[in-house]
């Protein structure tokens, strides 16, 4: 047993310079720019999860001096050194000092005769660039990826980098295989507004179609109905103050209008069902849908498809895309069928809005996930929210509610 680390050594095995359990907390120091934030706090998470814990952060610790005296302390008192290359951190004096205070410490651990790992972890092969210059040898590094995935295959690399396990070399298991996709899709074509007594709302003509998984198996689809959006701008403001203002201060005077607000999702959810789902237009399709193998994910796709004929008046295209883009702008994560929002039960259903493809790509491209915060375009602040953002966060607030109306006997909750 190293006494300084508290190591235990497997004395059986073949390998007796290698660890085979780490019996304390392994503190690493994380060395990262604060645009890269929410993407070293997934891979936090995911070691802290499989017992790797007491990571310290420079972010948390850091005064007004790019290298403090408690900043030191800390490179000083961590068990390893991580530092994230991203095009972020190269720019970051931080990370310079930060870096070479770490590779003083680990001469003078060499000389001591203890190890102190400086391991860079790469970010989508970002390359040391000027970060180089402070290592004496090319230092071998991990590759991290930011997309989805990359946090989990890093994981083992790390470990071993810090000699929390045993280096492995066994190939990756396989990929668990998709579940099949049952699909019900709302098409929405020739969208225009309805006007009546003051009132101004979206509405199209409208089909919906059950596609099943299973190849060879048929569509069904309804026959033509028109839908116009239940909901109309007052209850589309309250939604979005309820998501983006009240949930960021919530309390006070303002809780009062939060619960009313609450108390009427159930209600918008049911509407906009109905609006969507008319008996006696999708019965059949309905049907089919919701008798799903158990084994397969349902999804509810809305399509809107605002093209016209060539030639159209300009005042009706532009007429067609504010239509259009109001109902997609619906809160269609609140669908409610009369028991439980969609989202809830043994087959929860995901939501989609999709445009007509109108060009065919050479290739299939996956797009990547921009996991910073207010800084996608380079520069600080807050960005607006993207369409999954606002889609995860209409889901929140459904969960919300049906979580406190379990509790108090308000929202039933039943398998679908």
């Amino acid at each position: 047993m190293d006494e300084r680390t508290g190591t235990h050594y497997d004395e059986a095995s073949s390998y007796p310079d290698q660890v085979a359990v780490w019996a304390t907390v392994v503190k690493v120091f994380l060395s990262h720019s604060s645009k890269d934030k929410p993407f070293v706090n997934d891979l936090r998470s995911a070691l802290e999860l499989r017992g790797c814990a007491g990571w310290l952060d420079a972010r948390e610790l850091r005064g007004g001096e790019i290298l403090s005296d408690e900043l030191k302390q800390a490179i000083e008192a961590a068990d390893a050194f991580a530092l994230f290359v991203s095009p972020a951190s190269l720019q970051s004096e931080w990370v310079g000092a930060e870096l070479k205070h770490a590779l003083k410490v680990q001469r003078q651990r060499k000389k001591a005769g203890t190890e102190f790992p400086v391991i860079p972890l790469c970010l989508d092969d970002t390359k040391l660039g000027v970060l180089r210059q402070f290592f004496k040898d090319e230092p071998l590094h991990i590759s991290v990826s930011s997309e989805p995935g990359g946090v989990e295959a890093a994981i083992p690399v790390i470990e071993a980098a810090l000699g929390v396990k045993l280096p492995t070399y066994e190939l990756p298991a396989a990929a668990s295989p998709a579940r099949p996709q049952e699909e019900l899709v709302l098409e929405l074509t020739d969208p225009d507004f309805f006007e009546e007594e003051g009132k101004r709302r979206p509405r199209a003509q409208a089909r919906l179609v059950y596609q099943p998984a299973a190849p060879g198996k048929r569509a069904v689809q309804s026959s033509r109905f028109v839908f116009t959006a239940p909901l109309g701008p007052i209850e589309l403001e309250d939604i979005r103050w309820y998501l983006e203002e009240y949930a960021v201060w919530p309390g006070g005077y303002v809780d009062r209008k939060a619960r009313d607000i609450e108390g009427r999702l159930n209600l918008w959810g049911q509407q906009l069902f109905d609006a969507a789902v008319p008996g006696s237009s999708a019965g059949q399709v309905m049907g089919a849908w919701t008798a799903i193998d158990s084994q397969a994910a349902r999804r509810f796709s809305v399509q809107v498809d605002k093209e016209l004929p060539d030639g159209t008046d300009e005042d009706r295209v532009a007429v067609a895309t504010e239509a259009a883009t109001g109902l997609l702008g619906l809160p269609w994560e609140l669908l409610r069928d009369g028991d439980a929002f969609l989202f809830q039960g043994r087959k929860p259903v995901r939501v989609r809005r999709r445009l007509p493809n109108t060009r065919t790509l050479d290739e299939p491209r996956s797009p990547r996930q921009c996991r910073t915060a207010g800084a996608c375009d380079g520069k600080p602040g807050r960005a607006g929210p993207t369409a999954a953002a606002r889609s995860a966060d209409v889901s929140r607030a459904g969960r919300r509610v049906a979580a406190r109306g379990r509790s108090e006997g308000a929202v039933p909750h039943r398998p679908l």
